[in-house]
């Protein structure tokens, strides 16, 4: 995952009205960091440095993004997250959204605990879905799917359930 970034700024030179900072993008290794520090002056005189700037698609790690924030802290977080294909980013959106924690998004996505509708972009949809994979009309006659309403079913379904919709519309039920 490089998609995540942070603009470093050094503290004292900042409050001296010198702008003297860089982009880094986390995760990143202690060498590399302590080698950032330096080309912006972070030593023994100017020991402080802050965030001015922060790039992140994962709603979760960027609400915990602050000006003070530690890059350690940061790097330990986004290790979190790199096995995850940046093709998931919006679901872990969702589950930050319906669950609002990181830990929490986290836990349901690694432990599956979800399930996302391709292809269905209502309730409506996700409820003919749902009844055709639990072969809920298996051994019925065909007339009575006919007269099933798929709409009205899919709405109760919304009501007792976690549901909520990505940017592309596609919806995710979350256990």
């Amino acid at each position: 995952m490089d998609s995540i970034n942070v603009f470093i700024t050094n503290l004292g030179k900042y409050n001296e009205g010198e702008l003297l900072g860089e982009w880094i993008s986390l995760p990143i290794d202690e060498d590399d960091l302590e080698e950032a520090r330096k080309r912006i002056g972070i030593n023994e005189e100017y020991e402080e440095e802050f965030l001015t700037d922060w790039e992140c698609p994962i709603k979760a790690l960027y609400d915990l993004i602050g000006e003070y924030t530690s890059i350690e802290y940061l790097n330990e977080l986004v290790e979190q997250l790199e096995s995850v294909p940046e093709d998931d980013y919006a679901i872990l959106n969702v589950l930050y959204d319906m669950q609002g924690t990181f830990d929490s998004m986290l836990d349901t996505y690694n432990d599956g605990n979800y399930r996302v509708y391709y292809g269905c972009t209502s309730m409506e949809d996700v409820a003919r879905e749902f009844l055709e994979e639990t072969g809920a009309f298996h051994g019925l006659p065909s007339f009575v799917e006919d007269y099933f309403d798929y709409e009205a079913y899919g709405r109760d379904m919304g009501y007792n359930g976690s549901f909520s919709e990505l940017e592309d519309g596609t919806i995710v039920e979350v256990y």
